[in-house]
């Protein structure tokens, strides 16, 4: 595949001017990278070499273009700590956010991300968790920029009826950290529900 080809299936998912950056990381490594569908379970991963198989890196194409650059180097990262470390070290440790820092360090401009973004991710890459879904400030800024409109649980108010997976319907109650004491109004029975859920609001 040529460069420009690969340029061309890559631009649709990442902000414009980090095109050129990304291609000039990835193109010439030996990575399979897989645009996936939407996972619950998380935005991105990468798998090591196994059975023959070489390096392979996926992320969610349903992210939005500043959520996908941030996965996109989150697991580049872990491509290129496999490749000094082997298995070694811990899949998060300090080798992983000196790399990820060392990555991510030359797109935190305003060229690259929106103002509302990019303060609290230079607030998070100064020690990088495993995964940027743990960081509400930073995802609730990233979520703003959703092709389409999503409501978070941490938006509605405290006793707001909502729906979570499109069937269960909850009532918000208090604040537990990260959490919400949400109670299911079928069973009644009380649930913890991270204020970054995307729901559809019944009532406030």
């Amino acid at each position: 595949m040529t460069i420009e080809k690969y340029a061309d299936i890559i631009r649709k998912y990442i902000p414009t001017n980090s095109l050129e950056m990304v291609v000039n990381l990835l193109y010439n490594e030996p990575i399979e990278l897989k645009i996936s569908k939407e996972r619950q379970s998380k935005h991105g991963d990468y798998r090591p070499p196994f059975n023959g198989s070489g390096h392979k890196i996926s992320v969610n194409g349903t992210l939005n273009p500043y959520g996908f650059l941030i996965t996109l180097i989150h697991e580049y990262a872990h491509y290129k700590v496999q490749c000094q470390y082997g298995n070694k070290v811990l899949p998060h440790g300090k080798e992983w956010k000196k790399q990820f820092k060392t990555l991510m360090n030359p797109f935190l401009t305003l060229a690259i991300f929106p103002e509302d973004i990019l303060t609290p991710l230079i607030k998070h890459m100064e020690s990088p968790a495993a995964s940027s879904s743990r960081d509400m400030e930073l995802q609730k800024a990233i979520k703003h920029y959703n092709l389409i409109p999503t409501t978070l649980l941490d938006d509605l108010e405290n006793g707001a009826v909502f729906i979570l997976n499109k069937k269960r319907v909850f009532q918000k109650g208090e604040k537990l950290r990260k959490r919400y004491k949400c109670i299911d109004l079928q069973s009644k029975r009380t649930y913890l529900i991270s204020g970054l859920a995307e729901v559809e609001l019944v009532r406030q």
